[in-house]
This record gives C-alpha cells, sequence and structure tokens, in this order.
C-alpha cells in the first residue's frame, strides 16, 4: 500500500516514516503541502498522514486539492485540537499513539481499496458516482 506523510517537523516525519516503512507500506514523505501535491500527480496513494499545521495551506485544503485528483485517497489528519469529523477518513488529536495510528492507516487503506474497487466497477458500467 501507498502511503502519503506531510508533516512540517523533521524529526516527526522520520519517525512515521520509519514507522510505516517497518510495516511494509510504500511511504513517500513530504515536509511541504506543494511538494505533496507534485507527488501525487506521480503516483497514486491509498492513504495519507497530513498534520493540519502546515506552512501555505492547512491539511483540509490540502486534502481537498489531494481528493481532487484522487477520488479513493483516505486522509488521516493530525492536529493540536479537534477537527470536524466530516473533514477525513479520521481526525487525532496531538499527541497521539502510534498504534492507534497504525490502525487507522490500515483501515484507510482498507477503505481506499473498496473505494477504487467501485470507481472501477462504475466505469465499466459508465455510471456516475457521486
Amino acid at each position: 500500500m501507498n502511503l502519503l506523510i506531510v508533516e512540517k517537523e523533521p524529526l516527526e516525519l522520520e519517525n512515521l516514516a520509519r514507522t510505516f516503512i517497518a510495516d511494509g507500506y510504500q511511504v513517500v514523505v513530504i515536509g511541504h503541502p506543494r511538494q505533496a501535491l507534485e507527488a501525487a500527480s506521480f503516483r497514486q496513494f491509498h492513504a495519507a498522514i497530513i498534520n493540519y499545521d502546515l506552512p501555505d495551506m492547512d491539511g483540509i485544503e490540502l486534502t481537498r486539492r489531494l481528493r481532487a485528483t484522487q477520488r479513493s485517497l483516505q486522509v488521516i489528519l493530525l492536529a493540536d485540537k479537534p477537527l470536524p469529523a466530516n473533514m477525513a477518513f479520521a481526525c487525532l488529536v496531538k499527541p497521539y499513539g502510534l498504534l492507534s495510528l497504525a490502525m487507522m492507516v490500515r483501515d484507510a487503506c482498507e477503505e481506499a481499496a473498496e473505494v477504487a474497487f467501485e470507481i472501477a466497477s462504475c466505469r465499466k458500467k459508465n455510471c456516475v458516482l457521486q
């Protein structure tokens, strides 16, 4: 499974990358939202872990832009305060447990696979997804 991690703090980015690479994910780590958009133009991701507080645009705006081109992408937002639940697949408030995050990433990847299957099935039937 392809996982995008967008985090402005280098130490946190390194810790998350190490954790998810060890779990068998294909991980792309990015420190800036514009780089994340560029990476997403070349590669399909199943899930993304995105820090809400990013330079130049917040995590919600980045999520909106990523999902415009990757409809099956499932996003987990990391924030210092609670966010509205409908902003992403899941929102975790810092500090969070790595085990909780790992379980959310696994669930997000499963959801992405289901959505991608629905999209592919719909294309074969020439239907329109909402």
